[in-house]
């Protein structure tokens, strides 16, 4: 007997692409939601002419030479230790290739983090004939060992008084960046673990651990002290960017402060931390903004709302000419390893 609408549509089965794929999209749809909120925000709270007047005050030779020179250290540093990474861990990647890799990742970064790191995985995965955990293991070890620097760095601003939050939370934070200084070396160290049982074997001899397994311990140290110097360059850019707008802060509070909005900047509530990160550092910077720059409190946020936006877009618009640049080689990479296989 048939139906009298006809039959009802067949619908697919929910498969485990698909979950991804919709976990994918709302991530993204959460975090472009939250940019938008928080710009909009950061709009319609601070005092738009303040602003305005601040960065016309600004020194723009200062500022527009941070911004390049900065870019330029950054750059060259990061690709320097993640190929020396990639070495340690038994993968073989030329220096001028994976600068091309790291420069198109800055423009995938503005899309969605991790799929900066599935490229970067993929151009490995062809280098090294290895499968994706394995490929993508050591971008995995390198955010711990970045974890682990800036936990480091604000145990350090803890034990020489430099934090100014009450005991409390200070405590608080203390703990919880010793499990991040210890993160790093921990993992390895259990990665090693033979004959695991159960679930916990299962994720110790999976491919992602890979180069937790491999790494050794000078070679890990060593990847602690450069990731150290990119963070210190880091500092030195923010420091004179701030320096151009009249406001300047003690080195080692301001590293400090830097690794607390680059925690917050991992929460996925925005894209690459626009927005969240600004909105911190209005309480966080605004108390050493100097009377003779802006004397009242809400000038005080306007300087800082503006040495924040201009210092983050400042250096995403070079960054994304810098991945235009380099995508088209990259995707060159990508498509040669599709054909091949």
């Amino acid at each position: 007997m048939s139906r009298p609408f006809g039959d009802w549509p067949t619908i697919p089965p929910v498969t485990e692409e698909t979950k991804k794929a919709f976990k994918a999209r709302l991530r993204a749809v959460i975090a472009w939601t939250g940019t938008v909120g928080l710009l909009a925000f950061l709009y319609f709270t601070t005092d738009r002419d303040a602003v305005a007047a601040a960065i016309g005050r600004a020194d723009p030779v200062l500022f527009i030479a941070t911004a390049f020179i900065a870019v330029a250290a950054t750059y060259m540093t990061d690709v320097f230790t993640v190929k020396f990474l990639l070495g340690r861990v038994g993968i073989k990647v030329g220096f001028g290739e994976f600068a091309r890799i790291k420069g198109a990742s800055y423009l995938l970064n503005i899309i969605n983090y991790n799929l900066a790191l599935v490229m970067m995985a993929a151009v490995v995965k062809k280098r090294s004939s290895k499968g994706w955990g394995a490929a993508g293991s050591p971008f995995v070890l390198l955010n711990f060992i970045d974890l682990s620097v800036f936990s480091i760095i604000v145990q350090a601003a803890i034990w020489t008084g430099r934090s100014p939050f009450d005991r409390a939370p200070t405590m608080i934070l203390a703990i919880l960046t010793l499990g991040g200084v210890l993160a790093a070396p921990a993992l390895c160290l259990i990665s090693r673990i033979r004959n695991a049982p159960g679930w916990f074997g299962r994720v110790v001899n999976h491919d992602i651990m890979a180069a937790f397994r491999y790494i050794g311990p000078w070679s890990l140290l060593t990847m602690l002290a450069f990731r150290s110097i990119l963070i210190l360059e880091y500092g030195a850019m923010n420091l004179f960017f701030m320096r151009s707008f009249g406001v300047s802060v003690p080195p080692l509070t301001l590293l400090f402060f830097m690794a607390i909005t680059s925690f917050i900047a991992m929460v996925p509530i925005s894209v690459s931390g626009i927005g969240s990160t600004q909105v911190a550092m209005r309480g966080l910077y605004g108390p050493f903004v100097p009377d003779g720059v802006a004397p009242t409190a809400a000038s005080k946020i306007a300087v800082v709302d503006a040495f924040s936006t201009a210092g983050i877009f400042g250096v995403l618009l070079i960054r994304v000419v810098l991945g235009i640049i380099c995508m088209r080689d990259v995707s060159r990479y990508i498509s040669e390893d599709g054909e091949k296989s």
